[in-house]
C-alpha cells in the first residue's frame, strides 16, 4: 500500500513538473525589447537574441517561437556557432513539446544534446537533461532516466546554478523507493535536500508532494 501511495505521489509530481516545466526555463525578459534588438544585431549576437525571444514567447506564441529558433539554427550553422545551434534545436524541441508533438520534440532535443555535449556546460544543457529525464521515465527507460538525472545534477553543480535541483533530489529519493530501493531513510534524506532548493513562494505544490513523501517514508 505504501509503495502504491508513493508511486501515485511521484507520478503527480512528475505530471506537475512536466506541465509547468517550461516556466523554469523561460527567462524574465521583455519580448518587445528583444524584438526591437533584432534589426540592430548580426552574427552570433543576432542568433542569441532570436533564441532568447523564442524562449520568452514560447508559451504565448508557439509557432513564432519555433520560427525564431529555426532562423537562429540557419544562422548559427552558417557561422558555425555551436551554442546558438544547440539552443535553437532545444527551443524548437520545446515548441513541439508544447504542441504535444513528441516525435519532432525528441528529434530536436537529441540534436541539441549532441552539440551541448561538445561545448561548455550551460543552464540550457542542464534543463534539456531534465526534460529528457522525465520523458525517459514515462517511456520506462530507467537506465536512461538515471543517466540524464545524474548528468543534469553534474551540469548544475559545474555552473553553480540550482536549476531544478529539487526535482533531481526528489527523483533520487522517491524514484528509488518506488522502483527498486525501498529504503525509508534514503527517501527522507533526499527529500530533505530537495526542500532546500524549493522556492516556497511559487512552488507550493511541489513542496506539498515532498512533505507527503517524507510522511509516507
Amino acid at each position: 500500500m505504501k509503495t502504491r501511495i508513493a508511486f501515485v505521489i511521484f507520478i503527480l509530481f512528475l505530471v506537475s513538473f512536466t506541465q509547468g516545466q517550461i516556466k523554469f526555463r523561460v527567462k524574465n525578459l521583455n519580448a518587445d525589447s528583444l524584438a526591437a534588438l533584432i534589426p540592430e544585431k548580426e552574427g552570433s549576437e543576432l542568433a542569441e537574441v532570436l533564441n532568447l525571444l523564442s524562449n520568452v514567447i514560447c508559451r504565448k506564441d508557439i509557432d513564432s517561437s519555433i520560427s525564431l529558433s529555426s532562423r537562429a539554427i540557419v544562422l548559427s550553422e552558417k557561422l558555425e556557432y555551436k551554442k546558438g545551434l544547440a539552443d535553437g534545436y532545444f527551443n524548437v524541441g520545446n515548441g513541439y513539446y508544447l504542441l504535444d508533438s513528441l516525435r519532432p520534440a525528441i528529434s530536436n532535443y537529441l540534436k541539441a544534446l549532441r552539440i551541448y555535449e561538445d561545448i561548455e556546460p550551460s543552464v540550457e544543457y542542464g534543463y534539456l537533461c531534465m526534460q529528457l529525464m522525465v520523458m525517459n521515465y514515462y517511456a520506462g527507460r530507467g537506465e536512461k532516466n538515471q543517466h540524464y538525472l545524474e548528468t543534469a545534477k553534474s551540469i548544475f553543480d559545474k555552473i553553480g546554478d540550482n536549476g531544478d535541483k529539487y526535482m533531481i533530489y526528489f527523483s533520487q529519493g522517491v524514484g528509488k523507493n518506488v522502483q527498486q530501493y525501498p529504503e525509508p531513510d534514503s527517501v527522507i534524506y533526499y527529500c530533505n535536500i530537495a526542500k532546500t532548493f524549493i522556492d516556497t513562494a511559487v512552488e507550493q505544490n511541489e513542496l506539498a508532494y515532498i512533505y507527503s513523501e517524507i510522511g509516507e517514508a
